[in-house]
C-alpha cells in the first residue's frame, strides 16, 4: 500500500518537473575537452555520473563517444562482484525506467572526482572499485 503511494506520487511529480536530460551540451563539451583518458590511470576525471534513484544502480564515466553514443566508465548495478568497467549505451540508460514512468537521474551536483578518489569513496561504502587496465 506504501510502495503504491510512494509510487503514485512519483510519477504525478514527474509528469510535472519532466525528465532529467542524463547528457548536456555542456557535460558533452567536457567529455570532448578531456578526450581519451585512456594513458591518465587512476587520475582520470570521472565526468558523469548517472544513478537509479529508486535503487542501487549507478554508472561513472570518464569518456564519451559521440558518433556511437557510447559511455566508458564504471558500472555497479548492485555493489557486489558483478560490478565492472566497460562500455555503456547513453540510448539504453536513456530508455531504462526501474519502475515504470520513473527514469534513472544524473549528479548534477558531481565535483569530477578522480578514478583514484572513487575508490577511496567505494571502500568506505564497503564496496570494491575493480581494477581495470586503464585505470
Amino acid at each position: 500500500m506504501l510502495l503504491s503511494f510512494f509510487v503514485c506520487n512519483a510519477l504525478k511529480l514527474g509528469e510535472i518537473m519532466g525528465r532529467m536530460k542524463l547528457m548536456t551540451k555542456e557535460i558533452e563539451k567536457k567529455f570532448k575537452s578531456i578526450g581519451s583518458q585512456e594513458d591518465k590511470g587512476r587520475d582520470a576525471q570521472i565526468i558523469l555520473k548517472i544513478f537509479n534513484p529508486y535503487g542501487n544502480a549507478t554508472w561513472y564515466f570518464t569518456e564519451f563517444e559521440p558518433e556511437s553514443r557510447l559511455l566508458f566508465g564504471f558500472a555497479s548495478l548492485f555493489q557486489d562482484h558483478n560490478d565492472e568497467w566497460g562500455y555503456t549505451s547513453l540510448d539504453e540508460l536513456v530508455s531504462l525506467q526501474p519502475i515504470p514512468g520513473l527514469y534513472l537521474e544524473r549528479d548534477a551536483h558531481l565535483d569530477h572526482p578522480k578514478v583514484s578518489e572513487m575508490t577511496l569513496i567505494c571502500k568506505k561504502m564497503g564496496w570494491q572499485l575493480p581494477d581495470h587496465p586503464r585505470y
